[in-house]
């Protein structure tokens, strides 16, 4: 049975300025503002739970509104565009003590363009072929030469879906509990990264455009910088509205821990 654990939102002497633990405090006093109760899961116990909540790396369940909705959209492979509390994940820069929060993508719907591209024209030889070949108006070709065609044909298929693929997968935008990066990747030897501290972030803005956006729930989060870090916008994400407000909500919790910080 999952452990339930009481928050007491009283101050105590851990909110002191003289105590060094000040600053997480000031955090979690923040996190749990609205939360009379946290839920302690453990990781055993997490496939057989029949509310569907899951710890984070930490084995804890951040018990607010965005993280309830976050987790009721996450999904269980790598390969998912929203991952909550992703454990395995790992990007170049990380901090020690930084933990991730969200690994977006591109909405997997977007990737049906590409798809289809490659689906007639994988089929296009088959159909296609014997038909000219029928009214003259591609010569018969010798068995060698039209397998060597057809390899050649199939092999070309084969590199534009894997590299658009990977365009979509190695895409990324990454939230953390300490800032937000935005992971470009162009080839396997180009790509770009962007990153942003949560306390330089000024606004935050959903938005979705289309049909098809508003069926699939996806859509763009802008998030906009001050000083010379640059703005960042995550494009055509999943859920862009439960990302904004889970973006603002850590952003409001790093100003309040740098708040305490300075006490």
């Amino acid at each position: 049975m999952p452990k339930r654990i009481t928050i007491d939102n009283s101050p105590t002497s851990a909110d002191t300025p003289s105590n060094p633990a000040v600053s997480h405090s000031a955090k979690s006093a923040f996190l749990a503002k609205n939360t009379t109760e946290a839920v302690f899961v453990p990781p055993t116990h997490v496939q057989g739970d029949p509310a569907g909540i899951k710890p984070d790396s930490m084995g804890h369940v951040h018990n607010t509104g965005a993280d309830m909705e976050l987790w009721k959209h996450s999904g269980k492979s790598s390969l998912s565009a929203f991952c909550v509390y992703p454990r395995a994940m790992n990007f170049e820069g990380r901090q020690t003590d930084e933990e991730v929060v969200l690994l977006l993508r591109a909405h997997i719907i977007t990737n049906v363009p590409w798809i289809v591209v490659a689906t007639i024209a994988s089929i296009l030889p088959v159909v296609l072929g014997p038909i000219l070949v029928s009214f003259n108006i591609l010569p018969a070709l010798s068995l060698g030469l039209g397998i060597i065609l057809t390899l050649f044909w199939y092999a070309g298929v084969f590199t534009y879906s894997f590299l658009n693929f990977l365009y979509w997968f190695f895409n990324v935008y990454i939230v953390t509990d300490e800032r937000i990066i935005d992971v470009d990747w162009y080839s396997v030897v180009n790509r770009d990264m962007k990153f942003a501290d949560l306390t330089s972030i000024q606004d935050v803005t959903a938005g979705q455009f289309g049909v098809l956006a508003g069926v699939f729930d996806f859509g763009d989060v802008k998030i906009e910088t001050a000083g010379t870090e640059p703005n960042i916008s995550f494009a055509k994400v999943p859920h862009p509205q439960i990302v904004s407000k889970k973006i603002q909500e850590l952003r409001e919790a790093e100003q309040a821990e740098e708040r305490g910080g300075n006490v």
